[in-house]
């Protein structure tokens, strides 16, 4: 046994979407961060479960070509796919993420479009 203790949690049926409409500004943002649309996804949303959903509202969603990948861990690295080169990649794209640290404490991390990207190609 090692001292070192590791916790891990099941986050796959953490399937909660919310799709914001109206201008969504990220937490502890200026309003001038807003964004016109932007989608809050659980931890255990994968693009199959999101791409559909997308599509039926006319919406894309900048991420991953395989389908059975989760959203989280995919955006948290990186995530190229089909439009990453017109639009970045998914985690060039991120606006907020709730964030459990290894202590356990729940914090939110936000910045506006201009902070986390910079500006996207046109």
């Amino acid at each position: 046994m090692t001292k070192y203790a590791a916790a891990r949690r099941w986050t796959h049926k953490l399937k909660k979407i919310v799709w914001h409409d109206a201008p969504f500004v990220p937490s502890q943002c200026p309003a001038t961060s807003s964004v016109d649309d932007a989608v809050t996804v659980g931890a255990g949303i994968q693009f199959a479960d999101l791409y559909p959903i997308a599509e039926s509202r006319g919406r894309l969603v900048n991420g991953g070509t395989c389908t059975s990948v989760g959203i989280a861990g995919c955006t948290l690295g990186g995530c190229f796919g089909s439009f990453s080169q017109a639009l970045g990649s998914a985690a060039s794209n991120l606006l907020q993420a709730n964030v459990v640290l290894a202590n356990g404490t729940l914090v939110t991390i936000s910045t506006g479009p201009s902070v986390v990207t910079g500006p996207h190609p046109p």
